[in-house]
């Protein structure tokens, strides 16, 4: 972004020692008045715990939140115990049917091959620092440096997205190792663009930790001078965030006891949300032959009720237990993954709010880009349009990925309604009738953005399609529908 703004205020690279100098004493001072000019941003990381530890432990009323927090676990208690009930019962003896476990998590054997594609996909990613040594080294005397590093950076892309999307189509990978595997790609992709930008302006536009303007203030001694060193670079690729610093807050020492409860958050969520669809989904989906009808309308209910409660428990899940597990692993001190969005009057928060990580790439890196080219008040509404679509298609991708199957659900309520609901503002009314408003569109939403593609691939296990790129864009929820609706009226008469 600085580097736009200062090529259109005239600065350029120079090759001579003295020249670079005083480029860079003209250039940080044009930064700071383009940085003030277009009232940039910067993200700042402080040592702070997340939300839900503090609720828990510093809290005036902890006591309180702790019993909620104890009900939740309860609930997966409670349905642990109904599972082994009905199964016992339907069996004639103790048994606990683990066929929906070993579905979603399947057996070690089926990840030791996403593990070598992991392991490729994390070579070509570590590939990228030598070529960024040599891109610095060579940027001011190479004309054809930089056009050739971004040829190769995009290269890298390409190729590593399209390993994915070869091998998760061909080999028919589980939903959890393509999900993970379209996650990771995701996740060093945006890393790798994050450190490239942050330490290439360092190599365009030298300057000095004594300046009294510039990156010097901007960043408030949480970047250097020097480009990043390769430990940097390691530390970095492993620590929950996607924006580069050379320098984060670190805690004082690793709690193994922390950790494990941790880890234990991360598994918890994810038990009930598979006995919950064991118990209380499979069985409508698994009956829409019987009356296609009747059982899709009950199943798009069901989803809509669950809405709020699944993205709660995907909140303890990722942005909870397994952000602070690597948290706690790698010492990261700034633990505010994600806000109070539970709290929220409006979406324009929730964006900001549900997922902290992400909405720091997205702001640094996309919106504060896109004001350069709207000089009105009204650029807050069209700058948030483009992070909008672009977030509904990386949605869109990743889930699609993990089902094989793209439809536009995601993208239309995020484009559509998510748009709409940007701008709305509810004002008018008090915070509670705000808040609950808000929760009530926000389940309906959620769990409707789900359903499509559940129910896709219950239709397709319905009807059969062979698994392939090609066929992953045929949406087989309506053509199936009709068939097993026509299927049905012929039994019936």
């Amino acid at each position: 972004l600085i580097n736009m703004a200062l090529r259109a205020t005239g600065t350029s690279s120079k090759t001579s020692e003295s020249d670079r100098n005083e480029t860079s004493s003209r250039s940080g001072e044009r930064s700071d008045r383009v940085k003030k000019k277009l009232n940039l941003v910067f993200k700042i990381y402080e040592e702070r715990e997340c939300p839900l530890f503090e609720l828990a432990n510093n809290s005036s009323d902890h006591k309180s939140f702790a019993g909620v927090f104890n009900l939740i676990l309860a609930l997966g208690i409670v349905l642990s115990l109904y599972d082994v009930a009905t199964d016992s019962l339907e069996h004639g003896s103790l048994y606990l049917d683990v066929g929906p476990f070993v579905n979603v998590f399947g057996v070690p054997s089926d990840y030791i091959f996403p593990f070598y594609i992991w392991l490729v996909l994390i070579g070509l990613y570590f590939a990228i620092y030598p070529m960024f040594v040599i891109w610095a080294r060579l940027a001011h005397f190479v004309p054809l440096a930089s056009p050739i590093f971004t040829i190769l950076y995009i290269l890298y892309n390409l190729i590593s997205h399209g390993i994915v999307l070869h091998y998760v189509f061909t080999y028919d990978l589980l939903f959890n190792a393509s999900c993970v595997l379209a996650l990771e790609q995701i996740r060093l992709t945006m890393k790798s663009y994050s450190f490239i930008r942050e330490n290439g302006y360092k190599v365009l536009y030298p300057w000095k930790s004594t300046d009294t303007e510039g990156p010097a203030v901007w960043y408030k001694g949480q970047m250097e001078p020097e480009p990043a060193s390769f430990r940097q670079f390691i530390y970095f690729t492993f620590c929950p965030v996607l924006l580069y610093r050379d320098k984060y807050p670190r805690s004082k020492r690793l709690n193994f006891g922390r950790a494990l409860w941790h880890a234990m958050e991360f598994v918890m969520p994810l038990m009930v949300c598979i006995m919950i669809g064991k118990n209380f989904l499979r069985e409508d989906f698994e009956l829409i032959p019987m009356n296609p009808s009747k059982y899709v309308a009950l199943t798009t209910l069901k989803f809509a009720l669950i809405g709020v409660f699944a993205l709660m428990l995907a909140t303890m899940c990722i942005m909870h237990g397994w952000m602070n597990l690597w948290a706690e692993l790698t010492r990261f001190g700034d633990r505010e993954f994600y806000r109070k969005w539970w709290t929220c009057g409006d979406f324009r928060t929730y964006f900001r709010d549900w997922n902290v990580i992400v909405h720091d790439w997205i702001f640094a890196y996309i919106y504060q880009d896109w004001k350069l080219f709207f000089k009105s008040k009204m650029y807050l509404y069209i700058a948030a349009l483009p992070p909008i679509v672009i977030s509904s298609l990386v949605h869109e991708y990743m889930i699609g990925v993990g089902t094989k199957a793209f439809i536009p659900s995601v993208t239309f309520l995020y484009c559509v309604f998510g748009s709409v609901m940007f701008v709305v503002k509810m004002n008018c009314l008090p915070r509670y009738f705000r808040n609950l408003i808000f929760l009530t569109l926000l389940s309906m939403g959620m769990g409707l953005m789900v359903y499509g593609y559940v129910l896709e691939y219950y239709m397709r296990y319905h009807c059969p399609i062979e698994v392939s790129f090609r066929n992953a864009f045929t949406i087989r929820s309506w053509s199936c529908y009709q068939f097993l609706m026509k299927q049905h009226m012929d039994q019936t008469l």
